[in-house]
């Protein structure tokens, strides 16, 4: 268990070196690592060593800025939904001014 969470370690001190350029997936799969470990960690036996607890508590130190990204790729996609949502809004107020019962008579001179 001790390489797992020494792998984890790595992965997370790999993808914070480079947080602005991470993109959800990356993130995602760091989540989902995350949990795998922690998961066996609650279903085995054995008690947590002191070497387990450092390499947690070191992992536990880039909760913050993980966050942190998470919430700026949330944001980002928040304005965009919002902004497609306009501009749909926008799109469906110009053609609903035109009836299609309405003729366009073009007189030449």
């Amino acid at each position: 268990m001790t390489d797992e969470i020494r792998k984890l370690h790595e992965f997370t001190v790999h993808l914070s070196g480079a947080i602005d350029q991470l993109e959800m997936e990356d993130l995602l799969e760091l989540v989902e690592f995350r949990e795998s470990v922690i998961n066996t960690l609650l279903e085995r036996e054995e008690k947590i060593s002191e070497l387990e607890k450092q390499w947690l508590s070191e992992i536990n130190k880039y909760d913050e800025l993980v966050k942190a990204r998470m919430l700026e790729i949330k944001e980002g996609a928040s304005v965009a939904l919002h902004n497609m949502s306009k501009a749909n809004a926008q799109k469906k107020s110009y053609e609903n001014q035109f009836s299609g019962n309405s003729y366009f008579v073009d007189r030449r001179k």
